[in-house]
């Protein structure tokens, strides 16, 4: 019984142990790769963060364009953030992306005056 005890034990510190290492790694990443990892890690925390949109880095052959914008979050730290958009997004809006780390679940246009303080000033 001590043996499974010590064994459960120490699944549960790697895979702890693991999942800090990872928030770590992704922190200030802004893949694909980065965004799927943050989706899944419960130590990532879900967060608004607000865009002012651009040119698009590509645009598929479905009409799909693919962003790599600054973000910038209440408090005014600012990161790249990387996310898809179902055909191109009209330039110099201003977004509010619900974001987990790297992961972006969805973005809605919000008007200039929605924005906190801090975020204006950045974007």
């Amino acid at each position: 019984m001590k043996k499974l005890v010590g064994c459960v034990l120490g699944v549960i510190i790697i895979v702890g142990v693991a999942l800090v290492g990872v928030k770590f790694v992704t922190a200030n990443q802004s893949g694909e790769l980065a965004g799927i990892v943050d989706r899944f890690n419960p130590l990532v925390k879900e967060e608004a963060v607000y865009v002012k949109t651009g040119e698009p880095v590509n645009v598929d052959e479905h009409g799909n364009a693919n962003y790599k914008l600054t973000a910038v979050n209440q408090e005014g730290k600012t990161r790249t953030i990387e996310f898809m958009s179902i055909g191109e997004l009209k330039q110099n809006r201003f977004l509010k992306l619900s974001s987990k780390g790297a992961y972006v679940e969805t973005y809605e246009e919000v008007a200039r005056e929605k924005l906190p303080d801090k975020a204006i000033e950045q974007l």
